[in-house]
């Protein structure tokens, strides 16, 4: 698996020569200090759009200095991010109670029941796409894929909402499924499809938001994990299922850059009246 997304965003500010803060927390637009606005957040969350007289903008909670161009962008709690994690570690917790209880054949019976296997898609159980995406073939396939997701999907779900990751990490997950499905005959199990999703959501949210300093630092790491993996998945004998990974990336790629916020500068920071009650 990869290593995960870095954790801050590069910027230069006016004030301060250099900022490492979470990809959810402080950024920085070029030129003066402003307001921002959150196109695409979830309704009802921090960073639900305000108007005053035609113009959108929000608040962010935090004071703004005049002659400085730093703001905070609104994050979420994650909450969900963490509950994956925890069902990945519980289904393969319940196949070695299957082991442990019924025996071996039983627990292989139980994983090939859930796992992606050509045949048995193809004959209807389409279900297999999206049980596989839980299922993990060993402790440390499961552990890669358990540290990847504690590593990027709070960063992701703090700053995409809680539905639009939600819909980001099963659709990627299917898609990564589907695409191992037409193009792998391997019986297919594991998160990373959805994964490699949260990376490529990441990318389109740098590749929406460009005005973000440090936005082609990020892009040009996230293309360098996706480069690595990709060649150890090639390698020969290597187990690893790359139309999966591919499928999976693409489709986060999109949905990030559709669904992801964007930010906007709307008014100079000095002049924003305070906004009314929604």
């Amino acid at each position: 698996m990869f290593s995960g997304i870095p954790t801050s965003v590069d910027a230069v500010g006016i004030l301060e020569p250099r900022l490492h803060q979470t990809m959810g927390k402080r950024h920085q637009e070029k030129g003066k200090a402003t307001r921002m606005s959150r196109r695409g957040m979830d309704p009802g969350e921090e960073g639900r759009i305000l108007s005053d007289g035609g113009g959108s903008y929000q608040r962010t909670g935090a004071p703004m200095k005049a002659g400085s161009n730093k703001f905070d962008i609104p994050a979420v709690k994650p909450y969900l991010a963490y509950a994956l994690l925890f069902l990945n570690l519980a289904v393969y917790g319940a196949g070695i109670a299957v082991a442990l209880t019924q025996g071996n054949d039983a627990s292989n019976e139980w994983f090939l029941s859930l796992a992606k296997v050509n045949e048995k898609v193809a004959s209807g159980e389409f279900y297999r796409l999206l049980t596989c995406t839980f299922l993990h073939a060993g402790i440390l396939h499961l552990g890669l894929n358990c540290w990847a997701l504690y590593s990027i999907g709070p960063e992701v779900e703090g700053v995409m909402g809680y539905s639009t990751f939600a819909a980001i990490y099963v659709l990627s997950g299917l898609a990564g499924s589907t695409a191992s499905f037409l193009f792998s005959d391997l019986i297919t199990v594991g998160a990373s499809g959805a994964i490699f999703g949260l990376l490529g959501a990441t990318a389109g949210y740098f590749l929406r938001n460009r005005a973000l300093q440090g936005s082609t630092q990020q892009l040009t790491y996230i293309a360098g994990i996706v480069a690595l993996n990709i060649f150890l998945g090639a390698s020969p004998g290597s187990m690893i299922d790359n139309s999966g990974h591919l499928g999976g990336l693409f489709t986060g790629v999109a949905l990030g850059y559709i669904m992801a916020p964007k930010w906007v500068v709307v008014s100079q920071f000095a002049h924003l009246p305070h906004p009314p009650p929604a």
